[in-house]
C-alpha cells in the first residue's frame, strides 16, 4: 500500500463499530492499525467471548488485518462458511456475531470502493471474526460448558494444555487447509466423528428434503458431541474406554477393540467421569468398606444378625487401627460414632472386589474390579452398584493389560494369584489410559443407537445448550 500522510476524520454510523470518531494523522497503514486498535481496546468492555487472547493476536501480529489482507482473502470465506455450518456440530450461530458478521457486509468492505476505506467497519469485522473463530475452536476442543474448564480460564491462560489462539494463527498460516486445520482441534475418536457425521447428514440434507428429521433427536446428539469435547480421547493408541449408560467397556488398540460388561453405579450412587491411567492391579485384595456404605448398609447387617460379619470376612477396627470385637453391645456403640470406626473385608470367593481390583489414580476412590456375583451380568440394566466399575471376564482383561507392556510371561503367575486369592500387586511398565464417559447416543452399522439416561443427565444439558423454543436445524415448510 502506497504511504502518504493525510488528515482522517471519520464518523461511525454502521452498527459493526464501537467507536464514535477516528481523527489521525498518519500513512496508511498507521490508519489501519489505530483503528484496530482503537476497537479492541473499546472492545474490552465484554462484546468479544475472548478479548484478552484477540488483544494478544493482533498485538504479535503488530495490529494488523487478520482476514481482510489481500493474502487473507481464501481465509475469510472459509471461516464464514465454517461459521455458516456450526449446526452440523451441535452448536448455534448466536454465538458467533452472527448479526455483524454477514456476507451483504463483507461483500460492502471488501469491494474496490470508498467503502474500503471505512476503517471503524472494516477494524469491526476483521476483530469480530477473530472472535467468533477463537470462539469456535473453543467450542468444538472444549465444549461451551466444560465442568472442567470455562472460557474464563482459556482467556485469561489460567490452565496448562491446548491453546486456540495458537491453533488460529497455525490455520491462519495452512493456505489451502485452513478449514481441515480449524476442525482438527475437536475430538478424533471413531464414535465422535460417527456421530458429528451423521449430525451433519441430518441438518444439511434431511431437514431440507423429504425426511422428518425429530429435533429432540438432533438435539440429543448434539450433546452427546459436547460430552465427548469434555472428554477428550487419550492420544495413546492403546486405552480403555467405559460408556456409562451402554455398561460397556472397549479395549481400543489401534482399529481393534476387545469388548466387556460392566456394571456401572447405580442413580444414588452415580460413577464420576474422568481420565486416569491404569498403572498396577491386585490380585487377592482387602475391600476398605466406604464410609456411607458402613454406616447405612454393614452397620444394620451385623446388628440384626451376630454371625453377619464372621460369614462374609468382615472385621471392624478403630481408625488407629486396632480390631473391634464385634460383639453385640460394641456393635450399638459403634453404630452411635461410625465415624470412628472402619471395616475391612479380607480376601475371599465373598470378597465385593472379587479376585482382582484394577487401580487408577482419582479423586473419587473408584475403581475397576471383579465381582463373585457374575449372574448380575445378564441384567440389562447393569446400574447396580456404588460406584465403582465391575467388570466381566477379568482374565481377558489381565492379558491385554500385560501385553501392552509386553509382561505376558507374568500372566500365569497372575491368573494363579487370582485362583488362590493370593495378596500381590503387579505394576504395570507401561500405564494404559482410561475414560469413563456418559454417552446416551451412539452410531453403529448407520444406525442411532439411543441408551437410557440413567442418572437424568440429557434433559439438564439440552436447556443449557439450546433455550426453551430454539430448533437446531430450520423447520422446513
Amino acid at each position: 500500500m502506497k504511504m502518504h500522510s493525510l488528515k482522517v476524520i471519520v464518523l461511525l454510523t454502521l452498527s459493526l463499530g464501537m467507536l464514535s470518531y477516528i481523527h489521525i494523522e498518519q500513512g496508511d497503514d498507521d490508519i489501519e492499525s489505530a483503528a484496530l486498535r482503537e476497537y479492541i481496546e473499546k472492545s474490552e468492555t465484554g462484546h468479544l467471548n475472548f478479548p484478552i487472547l484477540t488483544k494478544k493476536l493482533y498485538q504479535s501480529g503488530k495490529y494488523k488485518y487478520m482476514w481482510l489482507s489481500p493474502n487473507n482473502k481464501s481465509q475469510l470465506w472459509d471461516a464464514m462458511m465454517l461459521l455458516d455450518c456450526v449446526v452440523q456440530y451441535g452448536l448455534l450461530p448466536k454465538s458467533y456475531h452472527p448479526t455483524e458478521l454477514t456476507y451483504s457486509n463483507l461483500n460492502l468492505i471488501t469491494e474496490d470502493t470508498i467503502l474500503s476505506n471505512f476503517l471503524p467497519q472494516k477494524a469491526a469485522t476483521d476483530v469480530l471474526l477473530t472472535d467468533a473463530l477463537l470462539t469456535f475452536m473453543f467450542h468444538l476442543h472444549f465444549g461451551k460448558f466444560n465442568p472442567g474448564i470455562s472460557s474464563a480460564d482459556v482467556d485469561k491462560e489460567n490452565y496448562s494444555g491446548f491453546r486456540i489462539d495458537s491453533a488460529l494463527k497455525y490455520a491462519l498460516n495452512s493456505g489451502p487447509n485452513f478449514t481441515q486445520t480449524v476442525l482438527a482441534v475437536q475430538p478424533q475418536n471413531k464414535e465422535y466423528l460417527d456421530l458429528q457425521a451423521y449430525l451433519k447428514l441430518i441438518t444439511h440434507q434431511y431437514s431440507g428434503d423429504c425426511y422428518t428429521i425429530s429435533q429432540d433427536t438432533a438435539k440429543l446428539i448434539a450433546v452427546n458431541l459436547e460430552r465427548f469435547r469434555w472428554h477428550h480421547s487419550t492420544d495413546s493408541p492403546e486405552y480403555i474406554d467405559i460408556n456409562i449408560p451402554s455398561f460397556t467397556l472397549k479395549y481400543i488398540k489401534g482399529k481393534k477393540e476387545e469388548a466387556f460388561k460392566v456394571i456401572v453405579g447405580k442413580p444414588s450412587n452415580p460413577t464420576p467421569l474422568l481420565r486416569s491411567k491404569i498403572g498396577f492391579f491386585t490380585t487377592g485384595p482387602d475391600w476398605t468398606v466406604p464410609p456411607k456404605i458402613f454406616r447405612n448398609e454393614l452397620l444394620p447387617k451385623a446388628i440384626a444378625n451376630p454371625k453377619y460379619l464372621e460369614e462374609n470376612n468382615f472385621a471392624i477396627y478403630k481408625r488407629d487401627g486396632s480390631i473391634i470385637p464385634p460383639t453385640s453391645e460394641n456393635l450399638k456403640l459403634i453404630k452411635k460414632n461410625p465415624s470412628n470406626y472402619y471395616a475391612r473385608q479380607s480376601a475371599g470367593c465373598d470378597n465385593a472386589l472379587g479376585k482382582i481390583v484394577f487401580n487408577f489414580e482419582n479423586r473419587y476412590n473408584v475403581y475397576l474390579h471383579d465381582t463373585p456375583d457374575r449372574s448380575l451380568f445378564k441384567k440389562e440394566n447393569r446400574a447396580l452398584s456404588h460406584g465403582c466399575i465391575r467388570v466381566e471376564n477379568p482374565e481377558k482383561l489381565v492379558k491385554l493389560l500385560l501385553d501392552a507392556g509386553r509382561q505376558q510371561n507374568t500372566y500365569s503367575t497372575v491368573i494363579n494369584s487370582m485362583r488362590m486369592y493370593r495378596k500381590f500387586r503387579y505394576t504395570m511398565k507401561k500405564p494404559v489410559p482410561i475414560i469413563i464417559r456418559y454417552t446416551t447416543c451412539e452410531l453403529k452399522a448407520g444406525s442411532l443407537i439411543k441408551y437410557p439416561d440413567l442418572y437424568s443427565r440429557d434433559k439438564q444439558l439440552i436447556n443449557s445448550l439450546f433455550a426453551q423454543g430454539t430448533h437446531l436445524y430450520p423447520i422446513s415448510n
